[in-house]
């Protein structure tokens, strides 16, 4: 998973359904020592998860440049997890993952119905709190799918649930025209509107919408505010 520098804690618009998880991440990546050393951000896809995860690691990474983080999605951990139990290198597997000291994993919902898989990351995570790391996922679905967001776990696990929801329709409104304040300051307030209304919710594909018809230039002459 490729690390974006451009998604910083600065550059997530804040809004009422991420302002505490914002601050759950900024807490994370800033603190030695935070109230909490195993963070879950859920919420349905295309409400800035990734951009947090992101954000830790870009802002853990500069107060702390010789931390070892790692970024990865689940998908690329479970691929490398079946390696090695095939390959018998278990051991080398954990080894690898013992030497970094924060860990950050997205969408771990495609655990979902792999209920040893789960048990085997739950206990993983476990493993690595227990040796002083950090660990911060990101989730989209039910919680109640994820046991390792209900079941008892060590003391030493500090665990933080804190939820994500989608913009309400002025806050996204609000969003996208700061996005392309710079690229095109004139954006048509109908275009907009449009493009959020085709999104529902979707920040990522309002964007998408929009940087479409910029480039066919489509707007027409009612997008535009009356002069």
């Amino acid at each position: 998973m490729k690390l974006n520098p451009d998604l910083t804690f600065e550059t997530l618009i804040p809004t009422a359904g991420n302002r505490a998880a914002l601050e759950a991440c900024s807490e994370f990546a800033s603190s030695s020592k935070p109230n909490f050393n195993f963070l879950l951000v859920h919420g349905p896809p295309a409400v800035g998860k990734t951009h947090l995860l992101h954000a830790i690691h870009n802002a853990a990474r500069k107060l702390q440049p010789k931390l070892r983080i790692m970024l990865i999605t689940c998908e690329t951990w479970t691929d490398e997890l079946v390696t090695a139990i095939r390959s018998e290198r278990t051991e080398e597997f954990r080894n690898k993952y013992r030497q970094i000291q924060m860990l950050l994993m997205e969408d771990v919902q495609i655990l979902n119905g792999k209920p040893i898989t789960q048990q085997f990351l739950a206990d993983f995570i476990q493993s690595l709190i227990q040796a002083g790391r950090k660990v911060a996922l990101t989730y989209s679905g039910l919680l109640s799918a994820l046991p390792l967001a209900h079941e008892p776990t060590a003391t030493t696990v500090k665990k933080l649930i804190v939820e994500m929801r989608p913009p309400t329709s002025e806050e996204m409104h609000r969003v996208i025209l700061s996005k392309f304040a710079i690229q095109c300051p004139t954006l048509p307030l109908n275009a907009v509107k449009a493009a959020c209304v085709y999104a529902r919710g979707d920040i990522g594909r309002a964007e998408g919408r929009l940087n479409s018809v910029l480039l066919q230039g489509k707007f027409s002459q009612e997008d535009h505010p009356s002069t």
